[in-house]
This record gives C-alpha cells, sequence and structure tokens, in this order.
C-alpha cells in the first residue's frame, strides 16, 4: 500500500505553508475560485455552459446543509439518485445511468477508478469546494469519453492575499465524530490552501422502527464502522499577467465496514446469502500540474499532467465475526489502480461572439491485484471411485491496462445576446490487452434563444460513448474481451424563466437513447444489452423574495425501459421514478441560521436473477435533515446541531440494506 503518501503530501504542505507564513494576514481576503480546475475553455459567452443543464451549488449553500462530504452536497440535485448497494458505498446515477457513467472531476482531476469506473463520493471533505457543478446530460466533448449520464466537477477555493484560516470539529450519535482545519492565503504572486480533515464513526444507528432479523438485532448497525484522514492542498503562481501555473494535492487514508444484508427469509426469492466484506485499508493520491498561457488576445493555452491512483486492500471473511477466511467464498483483495494523464487545450476567442477550442488527450488506465479466492475443489476418492469436496486456496494475480487517445474540437457562436450555439465532435480511441482496439465520435450541437430579458429556451443534442472498463474486460469471473463501446443520443429542451419577486424556474425534459448498454445479470459475464431508454422532466424553482430567506423545491421524473428483444423488464432496476425536494434557509439578523430540507423518493423496482426474472417494489420513504447555527465573536465563531433523518424514517435504497436512522451532531467552527 502506498504508505509514503501522506508524508510526501505533507511535506510539501508544510513547504507550500512557510511559503505563505511571512506575510501579513488580510481581514478581508476571501477565498476565491481556483480557476486552473476549469477544463472547458471557451470564447467569452461560453455558449457550451449557456446551452447546457447545469446546478452549481456554492460553498455558502454547502455549509447552510451541513454537508460534510459530496454525498451530502449531491442529495438535493435534480437528476440525482443517490443509492448505497451490497457493496456499502453510495452511488451517485444520473438520469438512470449509473455512477460508471458519470465524470467526477477534482480540479480537472479525473477520480473516477479505472477498474470499474465507479467513485466513492464519501472520501471528499467539503471545506476546500467553492462550487460543485453537476452537468446532467450535454456537456462539452472537451469532458472526454465517458459521461453519458453527466459531468460532476468540484472546483476548490483558492487563497488570496494574507493569512486566513478556520478549525472545527463536530461529536455525534454512536461516538462520531470529525475534526478538520483549514488555511489559505498567498501574495500578489503566490495563493495557496491546506486542508485537513480526520473522521471516526464506530457504526450508524438503525431507526426505533427496525425490526430485528437473525443477521441484524438492531441499534447498531453490524460492520458499518468507518475512519478517515485526508490532506488537500492547492498552489498557484503568476508568473505574468498572461502565465500562470497551479499544482492540486489530494490524499486520503481509511478503512470501513460493508454491512451484509439483513434478510432472514432464506425462501424468499429475492433473498441473498449475506456477504462479510471489510475494506481494510483503502488509500488515495492524486495530483494535477496545470499550465495556462495567453498567447495573444485571442489564443490561449491550457494544459494538465495528472495522476490519480488508489490503493484498496478487501477482505471477505466466513462470518460475522470478520476473523476467518477459510470457506468457500472468502477472499482477499489487494488492488491498485490508476490513471496518468496529459491533455492540452488551445482556444481562440475573436471578440467575444465566437470561440474555438481544440482539445488533445492520452491516458494510461492500469489495474493491478494480487490475493486469493476460496474455490471447491474436486478429489479422487477410495477404491469405489467416489470423489470428495473440499475447499482450496486459488491464487489471484492480474495486471492490466487500456490506452485512452482523444481529439476534440468545439465551436462556439454568440453573433447576438439573445441566441448563441455551440457545436462539438470528439474522437476516442481505446486499445488495451488481449482486446480489440476500438474508436468511436461523439459531438454536441446545441443553442439557447431569449425570448425575452426573463425567458431564455434551449436545446441540445448529444452523443456519448463509454469505452467498457478493466473490470468488465478482464474480471476473471465476468470479465468479456468481446465488449462493445456503450454509445448515447440524448435529446434535451429547456426553458429557464425568471420570475416576479425575486424567484426563478427551471424545466428541463430529456430523452436518452442507450444502445450497448454494459451490464451483468445474476451469474452471466458482463454484456451489451441492445437498447435502453431514458426519458425524463426536472423542475426546479428558487424564491428569495423574503429577504434572508432562500426557499428551493424541486422534482424529478425518470422513465426507464429495457427495450432488448426478449427483456422481462418493464422498469429498470433501482430507478426511482419520482422524486420530490424542498430545501429553505432563513438566517436572522442576529447571526441565528435555520435550514432544513426534505427528500422523497418513489416508486422504484428491483428484479430476481432467477428466469423467469420476479419483480418487486421498494418501499417509497422519506427523509427530512436539519441544521441551527448560530454566530458569535463577529462571525468568527459557528456553534451548531445538525441533525440526518429528522424523523427516524426506516428505509432502504436497496433491498435488505437499511441506512442510518436518526443522528444527531454537534459542531464548533472558529475562523481566523
Amino acid at each position: 500500500m502506498m504508505k509514503s503518501g501522506f508524508w510526501w503530501v505533507m511535506i510539501i504542505c508544510i513547504g507550500i505553508g512557510f511559503a505563505g507564513t511571512v506575510y501579513a494576514a488580510d481581514d478581508t481576503g476571501q477565498e476565491q475560485t481556483y480557476s486552473l480546475g476549469e477544463i472547458v475553455v471557451t470564447g467569452q459567452h461560453r455558449e457550451v455552459t449557456t446551452a447546457s443543464n447545469i446546478y452549481t451549488i456554492k460553498a455558502q449553500d454547502i455549509s447552510d446543509m451541513g454537508a460534510t462530504t459530496l454525498t451530502d452536497v449531491l442529495e438535493l440535485v435534480p437528476g440525482v439518485s443517490i443509492r448505497v448497494g451490497g457493496q456499502g458505498t453510495p452511488r451517485v446515477d444520473i438520469r438512470g445511468f449509473r455512477t460508471r457513467h458519470v465524470v467526477l472531476l477534482l480540479n480537472g482531476i479525473p477520480i473516477n477508478d479505472t477498474y470499474d469506473g465507479q467513485f466513492d463520493p464519501t472520501v471528499f471533505p467539503v471545506d476546500q469546494i467553492a462550487a460543485v457543478k453537476v452537468i446532467t446530460g450535454g456537456g462539452s466533448v472537451l469532458y472526454g469519453p465517458g459521461g453519458n449520464g453527466g459531468v460532476i466537477n468540484i472546483i476548490t477555493k483558492k487563497g488570496t492575499a494574507g493569512i486566513q484560516g478556520q478549525v472545527g470539529g463536530e461529536y455525534g450519535t454512536e461516538d462520531a465524530w470529525l475534526a478538520k482545519a483549514l488555511v489559505s492565503g498567498g501574495t500578489e504572486k503566490l495563493d495557496f490552501l491546506l486542508s485537513a480533515n480526520r473522521e471516526s464513526k464506530n457504526a450508524f444507528p438503525l431507526s426505533g422502527d427496525f425490526k430485528p432479523t437473525a443477521e441484524e438485532d438492531g441499534g447498531a448497525r453490524e460492520n458499518s464502522d468507518l475512519k478517515r484522514k485526508s490532506l488537500f492542498g492547492n498552489m498557484g503562481y503568476t508568473f505574468s499577467e498572461s502565465t500562470r501555473m497551479g499544482l492540486t494535492l489530494n490524499w486520503y487514508q481509511g478503512e470501513n465496514g460493508v454491512p451484509p444484508t439483513i434478510g432472514s427469509d432464506k425462501e424468499d426469492p429475492f433473498y441473498k446469502n449475506p456477504k462479510y466484506v471489510r475494506i481494510d485499508d483503502m488509500e488515495g493520491l492524486s495530483s494535477r500540474l496545470a499550465f495556462s498561457h495567453d498567447l495573444n488576445n485571442a489564443f490561449a493555452f491550457r494544459g494538465w499532467a495528472y495522476r490519480n491512483q488508489l490503493d484498496v486492500l478487501e477482505n471477505r471473511y466466513d462470518d460475522a465475526t470478520y476473523s476467518t477466511q477459510d470457506a468457500k467464498g472468502a477472499y482477499k483483495d489487494d488492488t491498485q489502480t490508476a490513471i496518468t494523464g496529459v491533455s492540452g487545450q488551445l482556444s481562440y476567442a475573436s471578440s467575444g461572439w465566437m470561440g474555438i477550442t481544440l482539445g488533445l488527450t492520452s491516458e494510461d488506465h492500469h489495474w493491478e491485484a494480487s490475493g486469493f479466492e476460496m474455490v471447491s475443489s474436486s478429489g479422487g476418492g477410495g477404491g469405489g471411485g467416489s470423489s470428495t469436496t473440499s475447499v482450496s486456496k486459488s491464487r489471484i494475480e492480474s495486471d492490466e491496462n487500456i490506452d485512452i487517445r482523444s481529439i476534440e474540437l468545439e465551436f462556439e457562436l454568440t453573433p447576438r445576446n439573445f441566441y448563441g450555439f455551440v457545436l462539438g465532435i470528439g474522437q476516442h480511441f481505446m486499445s488495451g490487452n488481449g482486446v480489440e482496439s476500438d474508436n468511436d465520435t461523439a459531438f454536441t450541437l446545441g443553442g439557447h434563444y431569449d425570448l425575452s430579458e426573463e425567458t431564455r429556451l434551449t436545446a441540445s443534442l448529444t452523443r456519448k460513448i463509454r469505452f467498457p472498463s478493466l473490470q468488465q474486460l478482464y474480471d476473471p469471473q465476468n470479465g468479456n474481451p468481446d465488449l462493445g463501446t456503450e454509445k448515447t443520443l440524448q435529446y434535451e429542451i429547456g426553458v429557464k424563466q425568471q420570475l416576479p419577486s425575486d424567484s426563478s424556474l427551471s424545466v428541463s425534459a430529456y430523452y436518452s437513447d442507450v444502445k450497448d448498454f454494459i451490464e451483468k445479470i445474476g451469474d452471466s459475464p458482463y454484456s451489451n444489452l441492445e437498447d435502453y431508454l431514458f426519458k425524463g422532466v426536472d423542475v426546479s424553482i428558487e424564491t428569495r423574495y423574503v429577504e434572508n430567506l432562500v426557499l428551493r423545491a424541486a422534482y424529478s421524473y425518470l422513465d426507464s425501459e429495457d427495450r432488448s428483444p426478449g427483456a422481462d423488464r418493464q422498469e429498470l432496476q433501482y430507478r426511482p421514478k419520482n422524486k420530490y425536494m424542498l430545501e429553505g434557509t432563513y438566517t436572522f439578523a442576529s447571526g441565528l441560521m435555520i435550514h432544513g430540507d426534505v427528500t422523497h423518493v418513489a416508486d422504484q423496482y428491483f428484479y430476481t436473477d432467477t428466469t423467469p426474472m420476479l419483480k418487486r417494489k421498494l418501499n417509497d420513504y422519506t427523509v427530512v435533515n436539519a441544521k441551527i447555527s448560530q454566530r458569535l465573536l463577529s462571525d468568527r465563531m459557528t456553534l451548531y446541531v445538525r441533525a440526518e433523518n429528522v424523523l427516524d424514517s426506516n428505509f432502504e435504497q436497496s433491498y435488505d440494506l437499511p441506512q442510518a436512522g436518526r443522528s444527531v451532531y454537534g459542531g464548533v467552527e472558529v475562523k481566523f
């Protein structure tokens, strides 16, 4: 495992810190956006973002809702569905697409795991985040392949003149605690930001309405402990008005349990045997060196070199004691995955009404695994010729990689302020060991038209592609080297309406036709399913009519269908048809802030692995969260109490995997 990573990041962070501490503090300094984290470089009007469906959650919104990880930030975004399944990790699905179809960027670093294409949103603390931009569908071709469902772009804060910072901590249910610190600053040419977090949870509590089973007796959830620590740093240096360089480093390490299923009725056709799994060690390290240079008033260049590495030690044990690995199915899996890449973008902007960007990217995706699995083996019997069955240890050794190359060209035209267009095209190439090389085309065509100063219409047609992941190609049990590339054609129309009384409304409707969707059904290997369809509507409304009060409401409708020949499923599994969200924040003149949000998820189904499939509806559920805070000492100190699942709802996001009941936390933050 990557034990030296902590010290490497720490040494660099200390060096950056000493570089800033020689300057006096500036009380007026405020964190700004770390602009070198932006991937999309386009013309002045950025038509590609105007024509796309983008939700931006800013640092103040994140603080008000009491979010501690990226998972909390994304809960209330229309079109986004958070689901915890058998792997115990929250998965972020967008408009019916799975997490592996969502590109996650941290200051431009691709964070998706190279093995399965997914990511863990709980490993990203929020204190250093300036904004999270969620692009549902559409979007720029410059993001590269893989974002069939959308893109999540985390943009961090940037230090300003002098030294500023904050420290904080909280304590709550089941002895959960969190400690955090952040310092930022800079000079006329240098800026830096450092952040450190550490948290521990013994378990998460189950609802008081949970009914005990043979596998779960209630109270603290079995095998749901978590320990995590992280360091983050970014630094920028301005050589001149036209030339800038930046460095981003992110490190985290931890361990956690994976709660098993709790079913006790083995006659239930939906019953699944519990798996006793722990992530006994996990360590991630990502880095990115960025460079930007304005060649003249029209041309600009940006380049990045980056690496994202994740080491995971996962063990499956024989039983709930988590002590032995002798029975069939037990395993030890020590894996390392890494993305190493370089990317460059050359842009041209003409008088602010036209922009052209050329992008080139080269990435190496690597996966290495070692360990063992306990499997059945047969041996010869006695003179009667009978055989005996025993369990033996089978070694696991894998070392695979794929290379992905991309070239993109994006053209934006805004001849008048009230309308504009974007046209982008990308060609992507994939090659790997023992698999047939592939290449395919992505494009986006979109635009906007302002009927008035209050009404904007948008439309887009987007084709996106996603190459198979390393797991889907090379997994020893379920991999398929003959898999083809997934293809998505999405149509979207929308309206953005400014309403009276400082209010706004956004409505978007989409239709996504998906070909060759890669999925694993039952015990079969991964395969390309011929035809999926996702269609739906996302609605959001916001009002600030009452001073110091912000109200937001949203609704998402999703209709999913497997239209492949011979398909048994009317709706696709674990894709909620209806999701309702309501959020409100009121800040008193005294510094008291009250926040609350409600999420209701309804109408989602799941299936058995049998033939024919059996279908069942998951119970609808409602979750209420709240936070109360008070600013003191001229706003330099904040005391707060926050509660998750205030109503103590007993709910599941996947069958037989109950989620946390009511949890309450108290904390303090001090700025300097």
